[in-house]
Parts: C-alpha cells; structure tokens; sequence
C-alpha cells in the first residue's frame, strides 16, 4: 500500500492542466491535476501562490498551504488533507491509502513522511485502529515506534528502514516478554524474556530469529 503523493512542482496553467476561469492569483482555488498519486486525473482544492521562473519570468502556480486532493470535483472523496510549501508536501497531513481503509496520519517533510506519525487500518466492523505509532524517514519506520500486529502481541523498540532493529520489546499473546536486540527484523543477539508466571529468563540468545540459548530462569527478589 502506497502512501505517497506525487507532487508536480509546477502548476503550470496550461493545456496540459485544462481550461480553467482562475483570475486570481492566491487563494482557495479548484485545480484540474495529473498524476498526484497514480495515472488518473485527481483534483487539487486549496491555496496557490504566484510564481516566477528567472531571468525569462514565465508565471506558473503551485500549492501552498492547506489543501485536500480527491477524485472528484469537490475532492469529497479524499486521498490527502495536506500542508504545502511552495509545492511541496511538508507539515502536518493526513493521506489515505488506496483502498480509503488504512491512513496515514503526521508530519510529512518533501513529499514523504518524516518526523512522528500515526499508522491507522479499519476493521471489518469499521472501527479504525493504530497499526504503528512512531517516528518516520522518508516513508519508512525509522526510530522508535509501536506496532500493533494484534492487541497482544505488540513490538515496542526501534526501526531502521521499516525494520526492527536494535534494542526492542516483544509482547506476547501469552503474556511473556522478550526484549533483546533486533537486526533485519529478526532476534539477534542477548536478551531476556519476562515469562507470564512472573518469572524470568535471563542470558537468553537469538540467532536469526531462533533462540539458540535458553537462559536461566529466575525468581525476582522480593524486597
């Protein structure tokens, strides 16, 4: 699933954009587009700001502040509620998927999402869901950050790439917790696992994913 819009830089009111009855130069203007996200034709709805090329001063437009892009005329149908900055996607927005289930909802920086977002997905009751909950490069899960692949079993830690990698926590649906590092979204390396009976597990070792150490399992000192 795609959660990136593709913005052309240059507005350019043209032949190539359709007619249009614009006499004003900024303000909250309706725009015929092309490939904002895909092939087919999508409108942009917001604001635009005036614009020149130099030393030839040939004017052309491009978005600017608030602004929505959808498939329809009046853009009901909502790809993106999105922050321009002389056409380019940066500060808070909300994009949709392309099944107008799952959305993205953040900070966005030149075109991608960078910075703290929230990852959303719609049940089949229709109830919406945080799938992650975290920090973002370039599209990607960079830093630290939650997953929610079910409500009990959740990985805390840290991303690299849309990975995990590094140190993180792994909850289980039985209610143990492993935490131990982490390198191309597999187990590698020493960690412990907190058991459901109170109890841990120490000196435990993973290697790609499968646990070649057992431990030692320990009773917490009651203080």
């Amino acid at each position: 699933m795609s959660f990136i819009i593709s913005v052309v830089g240059k507005l350019i009111i043209s032949k190539d954009w359709g007619e249009t009855e614009l006499t004003f130069y900024t303000g909250n203007v309706r725009i015929v587009g092309r490939d904002f996200i895909d092939n087919n034709v999508h409108r942009f709805y917001g604001s635009l700001n005036l614009h020149h090329d130099h030393p030839q001063k040939i004017s052309y437009f491009v978005p600017h502040g608030k602004g929505c892009i959808g498939n329809d005329s009046n853009c009901n149908k909502l790809n993106g509620d999105v922050t321009f900055d002389n056409g380019i996607i940066s500060g808070f927005c909300v994009i949709y998927g392309d099944t107008g289930e799952s959305y993205y909802k953040g900070e966005y920086k030149n075109n991608c999402a960078n910075g703290y977002g929230k990852l959303y997905d719609t049940s089949d009751t229709g109830v919406e869901y945080v799938i992650y909950d975290g920090n973002w490069k370039d599209n990607m899960k960079n830093g630290v950050g939650i997953s929610y692949e079910k409500v009990t079993n959740i990985y805390e830690g840290e991303w690299q790439n849309s990975k995990r990698h590094g140190k993180g926590h792994h909850y289980l649906e039985n209610g143990d917790i492993i935490t131990c590092m982490w390198k191309d979204n597999m187990k590698n390396g020493d960690g412990q696992i907190e058991l459901n009976n109170g109890h841990i597990m120490i000196n435990c070792k993973w290697e790609n994913d499968i646990q070649i150490e057992r431990g030692i399992e320990m009773m917490p000192v009651k203080k």
